[in-house]
């Protein structure tokens, strides 16, 4: 189990009476279907089908509680407010940042349990939201499901000092950028601003898990269709073994100039892995290629992809 810092978790939060109708129709995800304590990953995409931002949605009651990353949440916010007309919506960041920690493996459910209370049977691995107390700490804990493992992210206002001590007492120091970096790269997860951006659709980062098939109509759905649809897809990204580490930047070798590099981590259990866009014909498992001189291998996607309200 791995503890880690989230210094650049930020919430949005949407209230109003017309606020799950509009995200619904802004954003990739189902937002309909969100029942209170829960959760769900979404996109906000461009016009053109661009990743503007990967986010997680969660039911706070009152409120839908939108949790991203400090480069994304102004802009998102701004986005946002350019499509509110009459809606009956509010959107507001929280002032103060507040303090996030995440406890990440296959026994992070059970830790927690062990310093709150609160049932690994309510967390799992899963999307879900829950509000709990840490040592006398008042946290909210927002469970996320995409990686390989449980990702449970635990935010306080005010008592910062006091919930990582409590934290570190129960998994140890936290681990940096490298380790958080590797729990991407070996889940198949692509990260905002690193593995993706606004250059890039979204199901070349193979982000089709935080996407509905079937929801209707929202921002980016006519590109996000007619590629599924049609199968017009030159490129994704895929996971790379090599003897030795690729770097971030570099070229795939006989590749377009946007087929590069864009994580690269090395795994206790597999060795030197990476991240990178490579043809579509040449995504399939065991294939072989090279990046700047570098052989590399093609691996198995790590995600099971989940095209949710469609069969393709």
């Amino acid at each position: 189990m791995t503890l880690f810092e989230l210094p650049e978790r930020r919430i949005l939060r949407a209230a109003g009476s017309e606020r799950v109708e509009f995200l619904h129709g802004q954003l990739s995800s189902d937002v309909k279907s969100l029942t209170p304590g829960g959760g769900q990953a979404s996109l906000l995409l461009s016009a053109q089908g661009r990743v503007e931002a990967i986010v997680a949605l969660y039911d706070a009651g009152e409120t839908i509680e939108v949790a991203c990353d400090a480069r994304e949440v102004e802009a998102m916010r701004e986005r946002l407010e350019r499509f509110l007309i009459a809606d009956d919506v509010e959107l507001v960041a929280d002032d103060a940042p507040a303090a996030t920690f995440a406890l990440y493996g296959p026994d992070a459910s059970a830790a927690l349990e062990g310093v709150s209370g609160l049932s690994a049977l309510q967390l799992g691995h899963g999307w879900q939201r829950s509000e709990t107390t840490i040592g006398g700490v008042p946290v909210s804990v927002r469970a996320r499901g995409e990686l390989r493992h449980p990702f449970l992210e635990i935010t306080t206002l005010g008592l910062a000092d006091a919930l990582r001590r409590l934290l570190v007492d129960a998994a140890g120091e936290p681990a940096g950028d490298d380790a958080l970096a590797r729990a991407h790269v070996e889940s198949g997860v692509a990260r905002y601003g690193v593995d993706v951006d606004e250059n890039r659709v979204a199901l070349e980062a193979r982000l089709q898990w935080a996407i509905h098939f079937a929801k209707g109509c929202y921002v980016g759905q006519e590109v996000v269709e007619r590629m599924v649809s049609r199968g017009r897809l030159n490129r994704r990204l895929a996971l790379l073994a090599s003897d030795r580490p690729l770097t971030v930047g570099t070229q795939i070798d006989e590749g377009a100039e946007v087929d590069v590099v864009t994580s690269s981590v090395a795994s206790p259990e597999h060795g030197a892995l990476a991240l990178a866009y490579v043809d579509m014909v040449r995504t399939n498992p065991g294939t072989s290629l090279s990046a700047g001189g570098a052989p590399a291998r093609v691996l198995e996607w790590p995600m099971r992809e989940v095209y949710a309200g469609r069969k393709v």
